[in-house]
């Protein structure tokens, strides 16, 4: 009796040594390493004299892997022959592509023996299964990089071709002032000015990491160092100061809300420091999570009180006006101490036009 409790216990040690070597087989992602764990557990732990594992169906098989057959005829012959007491089989129906597993001892399979290659048959399906699967994400995760990089590409392109039209547009005007008088150089070069401040919004979007958002406060920068330039102020005698909260918009915001810097801060350079005098022009915007606030201040010699906002005629202003209705702001005017613009609006969210 104690021997046989002996061997039992041998006997059963061995099966979970075994057991555990299977279970090995789901640590491997790759298809080939599955296959090369398989064959050494069937051939030094099983000890099996032939192994074939075959795929396809309507008896099309080829051979995945195999030990023991000189070729796919011996190996046809021992799973469509008569069913030997040595031999083992097993069909694999939860893969795409069915399978067959083969296996033949050198002794008969006792049934202790056969619940195991049945253990060992079902986990080799799992780590197939699982391997199919992966390389099938990896596969879509590439097809789909591609698209992405493909798409960001063809986007970029496009914010490249929108600022080159309007620069093309900005040099057709710049021409066009050689054919008119004085009055309307100033006209033709203001428009030019708001052309160059939506190609610069393309600009900064072609060079922008994600593509829908700009950086609005290098946006803001590149755009009033145009302007000073532009108008050929010295920046020792007006300094223009920026505060301006770590802010990303997308195009649909950053576009009007250029545009309305670009008329405010024109209009302080030009009218706000007659005579060559000093002073200080400060841009800011505050984030306040559920809106901004812009602020576009000098300390020159101030609006007259002639001028009122909602009646003036002027293009500057009137643009201004619309272009804050269309951020669903608000506009108010504080001539105290020069004079400050105030605008308070909400990024606009883009909106599927297809």
């Amino acid at each position: 009796m104690q021997a046989d409790s002996a061997s039992d216990e041998k006997i059963l040690l061995s099966e979970l040594s075994v057991i555990y070597s299977i279970s090995s087989m789901g640590f491997f992602q790759d298809e080939n390493d599955i296959l090369k764990v398989a064959l050494n557990i069937a051939t030094i732990s099983f000890g099996v004299r032939y192994f074939g594992l075959l795929y396809g169906d309507n008896g099309n098989y080829c051979v995945k892997v195999s030990n023991g057959f000189r070729d796919l005829k011996d190996l046809m012959k021992k799973i469509n022959g008569r069913r030997e007491p040595n031999q083992f089989l097993f069909s694999f129906m939860n893969l795409d592509t069915p399978m067959v597993l083969f296996m033949e001892h050198r002794n008969p399979v006792t049934d202790r023996e056969r619940r195991v290659y049945t253990i060992f048959a079902k986990k080799l399906e799992t780590a197939l299964n699982n391997a199919s699967n992966l390389q099938e994400k990896i596969v879509a995760e590439k097809e789909l990089k591609k698209s992405l990089n493909e798409k960001e590409l063809l986007l970029r392109e496009i914010y490249h071709r929108v600022k080159n039209n309007m620069q093309i547009i900005s040099s057709m005007l710049s021409l066009q002032t050689n054919y008119v008088g004085d009055e309307s150089i100033n006209v033709i070069q203001e428009t030019q000015n708001r052309v160059k401040a939506m190609a610069m919004v393309h600009e900064e979007l072609y060079h922008s990491k994600d593509l829908t958002r700009i950086d609005f406060a290098d946006y803001m920068r590149s755009l009033i160092f145009d302007l000073f330039y532009f108008y050929n102020v010295d920046t020792r005698r007006v300094n223009c100061s920026m505060v301006i909260d770590d802010v990303f918009f997308e195009i649909e915001t950053a576009i009007p809300l250029g545009l309305i810097v670009n008329e405010l801060v024109s209009n302080s350079l030009k009218y706000a420091f007659p005579e060559d005098s000093n002073g200080n022009i400060t841009v800011k915007i505050q984030n306040h999570h559920d809106h901004y606030q812009l602020y576009v201040m000098d300390d020159g010699v101030g609006i007259s009180e002639d001028v009122d906002l909602n009646t003036t005629n002027t293009l500057g202003f009137q643009l201004v006006k619309a272009l804050t209705r269309q951020l669903d702001g608000e506009i108010s005017l504080d001539r105290k101490d020069g004079t400050e613009f105030k605008i308070v609006f909400k990024e606009l969210k883009y909106q599927r036009r297809i």
